[in-house]
């Protein structure tokens, strides 16, 4: 049974009443033969732009082609490192190589930088591996919580693809091997600036140095770009500018793009300007030649940026992530978004930021710890301090937009007066909020935890606290963990005990999808005492809701409705309407499973008109599917069936393919009932179907009984007993206790599945 409204449900409109349903079941019968609403995605297209100017590199791009496709390499397969200096051009080749190759490889191409030398903690292999887990069309809910569980899956999931994967930036070997795919079809280039012998020695990878370029190569990139704005000088002139940047394609490109717009000076001037400033850094620099060579030019190409323009590259290299939007820079330096396109535009035409994709842009790590660096000397610490506060307010305004859209914000957590300056995004539908807050997840992590070492306290628990449904919604586990660490620890040293008990409820509701449930009860029983003593009966409410969803987990039904009860008479009187609206749901629910039929059937009848009028879908979902049994067990079964129809049919509106999985089986047991089996054994087939991609044995073991009884009424007595017998030693696997062969209730739609 679903458990409904656990503070994720959302508001959206929804047409027709629900309440006629009950009374005459006047909607349309669903076509239950239909597939669940589970999205067709394509092969999965992650590669960043090729770069724009390329030049040389023609022995490595044989050597690459010949490793991979000739014929000693066999299939198209192995480990392929690329490595070299800062600034050499590794990913330049991998990409432009990726890119020209993309099409012998049919279903799609992988990419992930795993910023191995970017400020800050290097990026988790498993972040990476749920990403590319969902990129391959995996649910969300499906995408396990735990990291060695996640390769297992990636490597099932590549084993029979022809897919190729480039990590880019790696640090080391071991942030690289549970990436591997494990199949031969599916090659994997790795850029770094280590060589990675132990992937050589243990995993056989073939490796290239990328050199740093010839000079004549060096000479005709500068040319190629200078020459597009003007003459490009001699070849005395141009040999002199490559030997002062080391012949690094990065400080190439840095420095051409600064003589071709120094139009008003000759060459000779401008030369003699990287010169000097060269010159400088060997006095104020280490050793390293190249390193001396790539800040002197990226300090020359600084000195010569307008103002404004200078402030926005000194301000991103705060940024708390890999790569940003034009958004989230304007939030960042405190200025409109269209003048923040106009400064990003001006920053890549000097090759200081790369714009990797549609409105994305990144730093290269060089130039990040440069621009960190100028911050710190040009800028005040206030300054620095107020960057990072506007943006991780703009990631928390954003966020909370994002939950509006997605249909689940009932926690509508107030953030105060929004700052000025400030301009949160606005979503159209709820596909454009997820694709969102999917491209920004290591992101958001960033912020919060840049902010809370930042001493931004506030900023970071409501940020945190905000990120509670979205993160139940996607079952984000781990970024779910670590956020609500930092957020908890940020509330208390704010002194902000609203935010300390909305992130405790988050972290008993993590608790609880994880099945957790003494963890759980305990933060929700704390996180309870701090809204009695602030008086917050809105919050009173929702924690008596979620202690009863933790009995329910229990199957203690009568200590959950006790819970739902008080929760609802603390809801009513401080006009409290979703948590009232959601508690009565639960309540209703609780009734059917204690088969308390007709208390059920009023109580459901009662909230199902408020929650279509609210707008409050997946809550709506969830009661309608309560209701559905609670009419089987009174008998009256057409208009169980037809509920239960709509139930199936609003979880695949909602793409929740939980709640439809449950729904079906649900459906089935109704219309084995009514003696139609050929419909129910089609609906328990599928709610199968979903839950073994879902990777929810219990379910499917459920499900499996389900198709068994269908396939016994059917007079398929040899099919009756091998589904049953299928069902039993999966849940003989599972070692489960006799509750759990029991129907076990549905998760709450928040969690998307894993609130189990």
């Amino acid at each position: 049974m679903p458990e409904a409204g656990d503070g994720g449900e959302v508001r959206n409109e929804v047409s027709g009443s629900q309440h006629s349903v009950v009374q005459a079941g006047h909607i349309d019968v669903v076509n239950i033969g239909a597939a669940p609403r589970t999205p067709v995605l394509p092969p999965p297209q992650l590669m960043v732009a090729a770069p724009r100017r390329f030049v040389d590199r023609d022995e490595e791009v044989a050597a690459l082609d010949d490793a991979v496709f000739g014929t000693s390499a066999g299939d198209a397969g192995g480990v392929f490192v690329v490595d070299g200096t800062a600034g050499v051009g590794k990913t330049a080749l991998a990409l432009h190589w990726a890119h020209r190759v993309r099409d012998r490889f049919p279903d799609g191409q992988l990419y992930a930088n795993l910023n191995g030398y970017a400020p800050g903690a290097v990026t988790d292999p498993a972040r990476i591996l749920r990403r590319f887990l969902r990129a391959l069309g995996v649910d969300p809910a499906a995408v396990p919580a735990d990291a060695e569980e996640c390769a297992e899956l990636y490597r099932s999931q590549m084993a029979t693809r022809r897919t190729l994967v480039v990590l880019d930036n790696a640090a080391d070997s071991d942030q690289v091997r549970p990436l591997l795919p494990g199949s031969g079809a599916c090659p994997v280039l790795v850029t770094s600036r280590s060589s990675l012998r132990s992937l050589v020695v243990r995993e056989g990878a073939w490796r290239v140095t990328v050199p740093r370029l010839p000079m004549e190569h060096s000479t005709a990139l500068l040319e190629q770009v200078i020459g597009a704005f003007r003459p490009a000088g001699t070849p005395g002139q141009l040999n002199r500018m490559a030997k002062l940047c080391a012949r690094l394609p990065l400080a190439l490109q840095i420095a051409a793009e600064r003589i071709a717009r120094s139009l008003n000076q000759d060459i000779d001037d401008v030369v003699a300007e990287l010169a000097t400033e060269s010159r400088l850094w060997e006095l104020l620099s280490s050793d390293d030649d190249e390193g001396q060579a790539a800040h002197s030019v990226f300090a020359w190409s600084y000195r010569g940026m307008e103002p404004q323009s200078a402030r926005v590259f000194r301000l991103l290299g705060s940024h708390p992530g890999a790569d940003f939007s034009a958004t989230a820079a304007a939030a960042l330096c405190g200025i409109e978004v269209s003048a923040a396109k106009r400064q990003l535009a001006v920053l890549a035409g000097f090759h200081l930021i790369e714009e990797i994709g549609t409105d994305r842009f990144q730093l290269h790590d060089l130039l990040r710890d440069f621009a960190s660096d100028l911050s710190r000397d040009e800028d005040d610490r206030p300054t620095i301090r107020d960057a990072l506060a506007r943006v991780t307010t703009w990631y928390a305004w954003s966020v909370k937009a994002a939950s509006k859209a997605m249909f689940m914000d009932t926690l509508d957590l107030d953030l105060g007066n929004r700052p000025t300056g400030i301009a949160p995004l606005v979503f159209a539908d709820p596909e454009g909020a997820t694709v969102w807050f999917e491209r920004e997840r290591v992101n958001l992590v960033g912020a919060v935890l840049a902010a809370a070492d930042a001493g931004l306290h506030s900023e970071a628990a409501v940020l945190g606290a905000v990120l509670m449904e979205p993160y139940a919604h996607h079952f984000a586990v781990e970024e779910w963990q670590e956020v609500n660490h930092r957020a908890l620890v940020a509330a208390r040293q704010a002194g902000d005990r609203r935010l300390e008990a909305v992130v405790l409820e988050s972290i008993g509701k993590r608790h609880r999808a994880l099945h957790q449930l003494k963890e759980s009860e305990t933060a929700q029983r704390q996180s309870l005492k701090i809204r009695t003593e602030l008086g917050d009966l809105r919050g009173q409410a929702r924690s008596h809701n979620a202690i009863g969803l933790v009995h329910w987990r229990r199957e203690d039904m009568e200590a959950a409705t006790n819970c739902f009860l008080r929760g609802a008479a603390i809801a009513e009187p401080a006009g409290a309407v979703a948590e009232l609206l959601f508690c009565r749901a639960n309540l209703g629910g609780a009734q059917a499973q204690l088969e308390r039929f007709d208390d059920a059937v009023l109580v459901l009848a009662d909230v199902l008109s408020p929650l279509r009028e609210t707008g409050q879908r997946y809550v709506e979902q969830n009661a309608l599917q309560d209701m559905g049994v609670a009419l089987r067990g009174l008998g009256r079964l057409d208009q169980a069936a037809v509920v239960g129809e709509r139930a199936v049919e609003l979880a695949r509106e909602l793409g929740s393919n939980v709640s439809c999985a449950q729904a079906l089986i649900e459906l089935a047991v109704t219309y084995r009932l009514m003696n139609h089996p050929e419909q129910a054994l089609e609906c328990s087939l599928q709610a199968g179907t979903i839950n073994r991609r879902l990777h929810d044995r219990h379910r499917e073991a459920t499900a499996l009984k389900e198709s068994g009884k269908a396939h016994q009424a059917l007079g398929r007595h040899s099919d009756a007993v091998a589904f049953m017998d299928a069902a039993a030693r999966l849940l003989s696997d599972l070692d489960a206790s006799p509750a759990e062969n029991a129907a076990t209730p549905s998760c709450a739609p928040e969690v998307s599945g894993q609130d189990q």
